[in-house]
């Protein structure tokens, strides 16, 4: 009884983590557009990128990209300069 225990005890346990993870790991890492202010693309990019953001698509004629950002870095990029919005 308790090895029958202990084996569903282990499927629940993976079956939790394995259906909670990439759920976790979408919700701190969300894809964004950025659009970035005429002329201010490189810096626009750059600070994307020390935010810890990654770029995956580049909209260069429209100045923007899209890029996965964690959301603890929105805030101060959403103030830069560079950036006309997120």
């Amino acid at each position: 009884m308790i090895r029958l225990l202990s084996r569903a005890s282990l499927v629940a346990a993976l079956a939790f983590a394995f259906t909670t993870l990439p759920v976790v790991a979408y919700a701190q890492d969300t894809r964004y557009i950025v659009k970035f202010n005429a002329g201010r693309s490189n810096a626009g990019r750059a600070a994307v990128a020390g935010a810890g953001g990654r770029v995956v698509l580049s909209l260069d004629r429209q100045d923007a990209v899209a890029a996965h950002i964690p959301e603890r870095a929105l805030a101060g990029l959403s103030r830069n300069p560079n950036i006309e919005y997120i």
